[in-house]
């Protein structure tokens, strides 16, 4: 979730994560690190006027996701968006064709 979705006007989100334990403090079902200052800002992000639906996803499922971070790691934070869907495989390393390189900065 971020501050970022809200700035752009974004009012429904489905958050999906592979860790199990985050997903359960997000939706308050654990109290595993909540006097983490992370925690907190998450906290504040979910109390917006907003819909959010978070939800458990396994780890394969989650490999496409894990490939664009790990593609663009280091890079700034921002809005990326593809001409076409990118082809991220879930082998040791993310794939991506040269036609599907960011239409915007990071």
């Amino acid at each position: 979730m971020s501050l970022h979705l809200w700035n752009l006007g974004y009012r429904k989100v489905v958050v999906e994560s592979n860790c199990l334990e985050a997903v359960r403090i997000t939706r308050g079902e654990s109290h595993v690190l909540s006097d983490h200052a992370l925690v907190f800002s998450i906290g504040q992000l979910l109390a917006r006027g907003w819909n959010i639906n978070v939800r458990h996803i396994g780890r394969m499922a989650n490999s496409v996701a894990d490939g664009l971070t790990r593609l663009y790691r280091g890079a700034h934070v921002g809005t990326v968006l593809f001409q076409e869907p990118p082809l991220v495989t879930t082998g040791k390393a993310a794939r991506i064709p040269p036609t599907a390189l960011p239409a915007t900065g990071i």
